[in-house]
């Protein structure tokens, strides 16, 4: 009797603790949907504290990190921005578009280099770059 209330206890912890990895997996998609949506509105700062919440929740969120960067280089804050695109790399290191928003931030701050070895990288994940940009990145790199 006693080693089937044992069993049943375990049995008991186990599940609240799958329950509580879900509730708190479906709680930042939550945070991360909200920040979309205010991301997509142009409202910055409330995605970027919607992004900030889900990745409490789930650290390993390389998707909130690469899209509380978007918001950051929308305010034109591209070191925050790069630290974010980064962060979303090292979870995922073939992350095509973090790769191609980083080179980006890169161009803005004019570290063409950077830019370029991010859109080199970003090509070899079959990230399509826009050839506007490519020529941008180029003409820039040239006149440096």
């Amino acid at each position: 009797m006693q080693r089937k209330n044992w069993m049943i206890a375990v049995a008991a912890i186990a599940l609240a603790m799958v329950a509580y990895c879900v509730f708190g997996l479906v709680r930042g998609i939550s945070c991360y949907n909200r920040g979309a949506a205010h991301l997509a509105k142009g409202e910055y700062d409330q995605a970027i504290a919607c992004f900030d919440k889900a990745i409490r929740i789930e650290p390993g969120f390389a998707q909130a990190y690469c899209n509380r960067g978007t918001a950051y280089y929308e305010k034109n804050q591209y070191d925050p921005a790069i630290r974010d695109f980064t962060k979303a790399i090292e979870i995922n290191p073939d992350f095509a578009e973090a790769y191609y928003n980083r080179a980006v931030s890169y161009y803005h701050k004019k570290e063409y280099d950077k830019a370029r070895q991010d859109v080199e990288k970003a090509q070899s994940l079959d990230h399509q770059v826009s050839p506007e940009f490519l020529k941008a990145l180029w003409m820039a790199s040239a006149g440096k």
